[in-house]
């Protein structure tokens, strides 16, 4: 294993746990052969954008964004 590899490894096990158990999940699921490629996702931004920007989809205020972190 590399030595930035090592460190990267050391890094991630100092993080708390339920920190530790996303960075698992986003790892694993990098793993699915099935993941979106850059183009699909890109089109599926752009598409989710045009709504908002058309007001087909009032997205979320602010407050209900930010409420949601807490």
């Amino acid at each position: 294993m590399p030595l930035s590899d090592i460190s990267i490894v050391e890094e991630a096990l100092c993080l708390p746990p339920l920190e530790r158990a996303g960075l698992a999940k986003l790892l694993i699921e990098s793993l699915d052969d099935h993941a979106e490629d850059d183009e699909h996702v890109r089109a599926k931004l752009a598409q989710r954008l045009e709504c908002l920007l058309s007001g087909s989809d009032a997205g979320l205020s602010f407050q209900e964004t930010f409420s949601k972190l807490e």
